[in-house]
């Protein structure tokens, strides 16, 4: 993010924009207009930023890629990593 002084002198910001911060943006239902309060969506007073379509096909690629990285890090190449990982510790 862009460091800001304050004007008692402290600089906030300056700090990288990973990946967690970039999700929460991506999952973040205010943008299509609606408001999540304990677990419920209700429709927000503001006018959205971005149409629900788009929103959604977002969610989807989000989706698809989370089931990927899952069955990558829990596929047969996974298994077969620990396996000679151990064997190392091992000899």
């Amino acid at each position: 993010s862009k460091p800001r002084q304050l004007s008692d002198g402290r600089t906030i910001g300056g700090v990288r924009f990973g990946v967690g911060a970039l999700a929460h943006l991506l999952k973040n239902r205010f943008y299509i207009g609606e408001v999540v309060y304990r677990g419920a969506v209700h429709r927000g007073e503001h006018e959205p930023i971005i149409d629900s379509a788009l929103f959604a096909a977002v969610q989807d690629k989000l989706a698809a890629q989370a089931v990927a990285r899952r069955c990558r890090l829990r596929g047969p190449s996974a298994l077969l990593t620990a396996a000679s990982l151990m064997r190392t510790a091992i000899a």
